[in-house]
């Protein structure tokens, strides 16, 4: 659907956002503050253009207009409709990623364009950086635990021992643990 702009000097077809979760639901403009964000009138979810996110983290005050505007509450790990949604300005199938390194947060972003935050994501994250500041924004993520190597069976052990019956089964097994160690 196309939404018609008339100004004094042109008339321009503007494509109407659509709600990436809800396909059918067009996505209305809701003023935070002195910053506008589309939400979605379905499933609440939230689409927060880059500069608009940069402005909620940087300003305090806007932390409150957020929490104050959208309920707050448990957030979904798995959302209604498709897994991988697109962003609602150029339709472009959004990556999911989590939001800050604990924030424990999923969200779908656009790089060009934004994120979009299911319901009771977005104050989850006012929530975070409140508590962790904007820099956990930033912050990398932390480096995984080494796992332990395995170390490959003995085979130099089973051939030193003499072989009986006992023996002869587990040098087997020990001989087809090795292989399979190597493959």
């Amino acid at each position: 659907m196309l939404v018609r702009v008339d100004g004094p000097y042109r008339v321009a077809e503007v494509p109407r956002q659509r709600c990436p979760r809800c396909a059918d639901t067009g996505l209305i403009a809701r003023a935070v503050g002195h910053v506008a964000v589309d939400e979605c009138p379905g499933c609440h979810g939230v689409f927060v253009t880059t500069a608009v996110l940069d402005a909620i983290v940087e300003d305090l005050a806007l932390y409150e207009e957020v929490r104050r505007g959208f309920p707050a509450g448990p957030t979904r790990a798995e959302q209604p409709g498709p897994m991988y949604v697109p962003c609602p300005t150029c339709r472009e199938i959004m990556n999911r990623r989590q939001f800050a390194p604990g924030a424990g947060v999923v969200v779908d972003v656009c790089r060009a364009h934004g994120m979009w935050f299911d319901a009771c994501e977005l104050p989850a994250v006012v929530d975070f950086i409140e508590r962790r500041g904007p820099e956990a924004m930033r912050a990398p993520a932390p480096a995984p635990a080494p796992r332990p190597v395995a170390a490959p069976p003995s085979l130099a052990s089973a051939l030193t021992e003499p072989i009986t019956s006992r023996r002869r089964d587990s040098l087997a097994a020990a001989v087809i643990e090795l292989l399979l160690f190597w493959v």
